[in-house]
């Protein structure tokens, strides 16, 4: 087996089964006792399982160092580095949907701008940051981000629709597994054939590029498309670069 990376033949049917039990019992206790849920503490058990499975193949430098690893398929390696870049983004959205089930996310920008916005009102903040040589560009993206925070301060999300969203989202985590697991099993063969001389069936390699370019397109369109990690997106797209408002109010 390739060094360093040894999956199992049966993973993609263990993820499967993992999420369902996981999926199954939350479902039961909130149902069971749904005034004291914690949305955000049940969303992680649902999400870290099978969050886990892709984590032990990125931990190893994903697949693209499994396309690195075999000769017959290192000049493809791209096209790993973009699978695994698509499942980072989606572990990241996901990860988002769990921390922030209620209400928007306090950063460093919406602890400068809100208050500063509270405080002053409209006009007072664009003159206080236009006395601090803001242009007055910049300083309307940060009031209109104040005022879209207090706008959506205390939004909830549907945990019902994130169970969906966990739900859809693991068929892609067990397309990840069991690619991986697909390569390691085809670089051993490579190691075997080449050992006797011969030359490795292009078919493997084509088989190969093509599923991670299919997994790539089919992830993107999912966290493009599912509603909820669209508005999380969205919310992150409101949060303004601001790297030389820190520590610039008052």
């Amino acid at each position: 087996m390739t060094k360093g990376l040894l999956l199992s033949a049966s993973l993609a049917r263990g993820v499967r089964k993992i999420f369902m039990i996981v999926l199954i019992v939350m479902i039961a206790l909130l149902q069971a006792n749904p005034a004291q849920a914690d949305n955000s503490k049940a969303c992680y058990d649902l999400f870290r399982p099978v969050e886990k499975q892709a984590l032990k193949i990125k931990d190893y430098g994903g697949i693209w160092e499994l396309f690195e690893n075999g000769a017959s398929l290192r000049k493809h390696s791209i096209v790993g580095l973009h699978v695994d870049s698509k499942i980072t983004s989606l572990i990241d959205t996901l990860n988002y949907l769990c921390e922030y089930q209620e209400g928007l996310p306090m950063t460093e920008v919406t602890h400068q701008v809100v208050p500063m916005m509270r405080k002053m009102g409209r006009e007072g903040f664009i003159k206080h940051y236009l006395a601090l040589n803001h242009s007055i560009e910049v300083i309307e993206v940060w009031a209109k981000y104040a005022e879209y925070f207090e706008a959506n301060l205390k939004r909830k999300l549907d945990f019902s629709q994130t169970k969906n969203t966990l739900a859809g989202a693991q068929k892609y985590f067990e397309r990840y597994s069991t690619l991986a697991q697909h390569i390691d099993s085809v670089n051993d063969e490579d190691l075997r054939i080449k050992s006797l001389g011969l030359s490795v069936p292009l078919q493997n390699v084509e088989g190969i590029v093509e599923e991670c370019k299919a997994l790539t397109e089919d992830t993107k369109q999912f966290i493009a498309t599912d509603p909820l990690l669209k508005q999380a997106n969205l919310e992150n797209s409101e949060i303004p670069y601001a790297p030389y408002l820190i520590g610039s109010g008052e």
